[in-house]
């Protein structure tokens, strides 16, 4: 049975996905993209089909889509409509599709190259999303997923959760925790051998997180995120004071907000 709750399956809505887009990724996604295009590198050259799993607003799939051959399919899917309806908005060198990770609708073998960037957290069954991944990859193709380092290895969030637990509580907590849930290698390599993935590579890499201002931070976490209807505004301004005092170790001489993220790389060739 699953029981995790709306926050653990990253699920947002149309508003939200525009902050997303406008904020998370510049400052997460778009650093992690090099790592992800990387462990990639051979077979964009060499593929012409490739499928972006939990897409997004499209950050890797487009990333992929400039990369590769000439005439090469693209394929992005996500179950979240406000997602792709951002990720529509870039290009149409992709295919977009609204669908499940857990029951994808494609072919077996079908595609070159399939990439999950920071979606795996968030299925409900992710044993049964890597089976899907596994069986539409083609032999030999790549398999290439990113997941968050566990949360005490990216101290930015270790602190952001410590704030929202203090202010708000387990909901909140458990919000911003969700992304970190497979961080702990032997529980992924575990997850890996659950669905028959075998010899996988896992690369730690770090990642620069940046924010124009805590400001922008907190807004970014609050209203780009799953907290978005779960958090009033007088709640956001109790937020705001308290990160301004206990996050601002964080904060640059030029107001920027950064610190290091820690994110692991797995790759496999089918």
């Amino acid at each position: 049975m699953n029981d995790k709750t709306h926050n653990e399956h990253g699920q947002i809505t149309a508003d939200a996905a525009t902050v997303y887009k406008n904020f998370f990724v510049p400052a997460l996604f778009q650093p992690c993209a090099p790592h992800m295009l990387q462990a990639i590198e051979h077979e964009l050259k060499t593929v012409q089909t490739a499928l972006d799993v939990a897409c997004g607003t499209g950050i890797i799939a487009r990333n992929v889509a400039s990369n590769m051959l000439e005439k090469s399919q693209v394929h992005a899917i996500d179950i979240n409509p406000g997602m792709l309806a951002v990720a529509k908005g870039f290009t149409r060198d992709v295919q977009w599709k609204q669908g499940d990770a857990q029951d994808l609708p494609y072919p077996d073998r079908y595609f070159g190259i399939v990439t999950c960037q920071f979606g795996l957290m968030f299925f409900p069954n992710p044993t049964l999303a890597l089976k899907e991944m596994w069986r539409v990859l083609n032999s030999p193709g790549k398999l290439a997923i990113a997941v968050w380092d566990t949360l005490e290895n990216n101290p930015g969030y270790a602190k952001l959760s410590e704030q929202l637990a203090e202010l708000f509580g387990d909901f909140a907590l458990n919000a911003i925790s969700a992304p970190y849930s497979l961080g702990e290698i032997t529980a992924l390599r575990d997850l890996l051998e659950a669905a028959n993935i075998p010899m996988a590579h896992i690369e730690t890499v770090k990642i620069q997180a940046r924010f124009q201002s805590i400001n922008d931070w907190m807004r970014t976490e609050i209203y780009g995120w799953t907290l978005a209807d779960q958090i009033d505004d007088t709640q956001f301004a109790q937020l705001l004071e308290a990160a301004n005092t206990k996050l601002s170790h964080f904060v640059m001489p030029d107001g920027t907000v950064q610190f290091e993220n820690a994110v692991h790389i797995i790759s496999v060739v089918k």
